[in-house]
């Protein structure tokens, strides 16, 4: 686990691994290196400019949960889970639970 002001990055991997799933997973690795780049916000030159903003598409949101914010963690206490549940909780599961993926 990882934390960061935006919330906790959880990586998971099982072990051990043979030579050629470490292959695939430091493959995988760097496909959701690439996708968390694009996701990175730039600050805005000019505020008052709204063509300054980017204009995200539906398939730029979509994307793999890699981490549940601080924001997700308040969400899912107004739903009823506590702090453990929310610990235990992989991020795709929190996300599905506040309908930010399916």
């Amino acid at each position: 686990m990882f934390s960061l002001p935006e919330g906790e990055v959880v990586l998971q991997w099982p072990e051990p691994l043979s030579p050629e799933s470490y292959e695939d997973f430091e493959s995988w690795l760097n496909l959701i290196l690439r996708k968390v780049k694009r996701s990175v916000q730039e600050p805005k030159e000019d505020p008052s400019n709204p063509a300054a903003e980017s204009a995200h598409t539906d398939e730029e949101k979509a994307g793999v949960s890699l981490m549940i914010t601080q924001e997700q963690k308040a969400a899912l206490r107004e739903r009823g889970h506590d702090d453990d549940q929310i610990r235990e909780m992989k991020p795709a599961d929190a996300h599905s639970v506040l309908g930010i993926i399916n």
